[in-house]
């Protein structure tokens, strides 16, 4: 670790996480390293998804209310079974951001449905997140339909 690399660290030590946008969140700097040519500043970090929000689903529509890639959904009054049509990205989501889906209580099973309203699903199979909080759903937005990019 340099001497660079030491003061970068200091802003990190109490824990604090630096919001990078989209969502983002620095969790510690890796490396820092003066380019002696141009006098700037590389800096390395690690990096994951900021903390996301909850959503509950309302008549089958979720509306994100941030641009948090982690995504987490709980069906409508508690119920032990939702679908999940629609969802209303947020304004700052162009074409090419992604989300992904998980469910926020093991016992209940949201179902994100294929093409029912602006989700398009691989094969045009339903995706049932059944009793586990650990089941993922990635979408990316195409600017009108979110698509599916994996799920286990």
């Amino acid at each position: 670790m340099t001497a660079l690399d030491g003061e970068l660290g200091k802003f990190f030590d109490d824990g604090t996480e630096l919001e990078l946008g989209n969502g983002w969140n620095v969790l510690r700097p890796l490396k820092a390293e003066r380019n002696p040519l141009t006098e700037s500043i590389d800096i390395r970090l690690v990096a994951q998804p900021g903390r996301g929000a909850a959503y509950v689903i309302a008549s089958g529509v979720i509306a994100l209310t941030t641009t948090s890639p982690d995504v987490q959904i709980d069906n409508e009054a508690a119920a032990a079974s939702d679908d999940l049509d629609t969802i209303t990205p947020h304004a700052d989501m162009g074409p090419g951001s992604v989300v992904v889906l998980r469910s926020t209580n093991s016992s209940r099973d949201p179902t994100i449905k294929h093409a029912t309203g602006n989700i398009l699903l691989v094969g045009g199979l339903d995706f049932t997140m059944l009793g586990a909080t650990n089941n993922r759903i990635g979408l990316m937005w195409s600017g009108v339909r979110w698509h599916e990019l994996w799920r286990f």
